[in-house]
């Protein structure tokens, strides 16, 4: 599968750093241990070490929303600045639990409604046409990033935001 490698911006990396900085202290005020949240994820001690020191430095939707999960927390997404489009499949993924998954359905039919071609948005993002494709098609789950830089190049923003459960 091609790779869709994404450099972080600062706002970027403002966006990852406060989610995971709200993790790590929701997880501290629970009184749970590094080892506590790695047993209630199925993890590793030391994958939840490095999340927690900002590695990867493009974690996915599904990672942050399992760590989440655990802490009875919420990851809710929205994109601003960008038109509201009607679009079933999105809403379906989103029922099942496939958050990410229905973001890029989302980003998806947006694209579609602005008239922007696939090669359009591979020029921006100086991805390779066969990477657009992977993202649009969900062949993976998004990393945070990706959806950022695609919100950006139809003149919107990815909002982060954790919610209590």
């Amino acid at each position: 599968m091609p790779t869709t490698a994404v450099t972080l911006n600062r706002d970027d990396m403002f966006v990852r750093n406060r989610l995971v900085d709200e993790l790590s202290s929701r997880r501290t005020a629970l009184g749970y241990s590094q080892r506590d949240m790695a047993d209630a994820v199925g993890v590793t001690r030391n994958s939840v070490m490095t999340l927690e020191r900002r590695r990867p430095a493009n974690p996915r939707v599904a990672t942050l929303t399992t760590y989440g999960q655990a802490l009875r927390l919420e990851l809710t997404i929205a994109f601003a600045g960008l038109p509201v489009v009607s679009c079933p499949y999105a809403d379906l993924l989103f029922a099942g639990g496939f958050l990410g998954e229905s973001l890029v359905a989302r980003l998806r039919a947006t694209r579609t409604h602005m008239g922007v071609t696939r090669q359009g948005i591979a020029d921006s993002h100086g991805w390779q046409m066969q990477a657009v494709a992977a993202f649009e098609n969900s062949a993976g789950m998004p990393m945070l990033a990706q959806l950022q830089r695609y919100a950006r190049v139809h003149g919107g923003r990815l909002d982060a935001r954790w919610l209590t459960c």
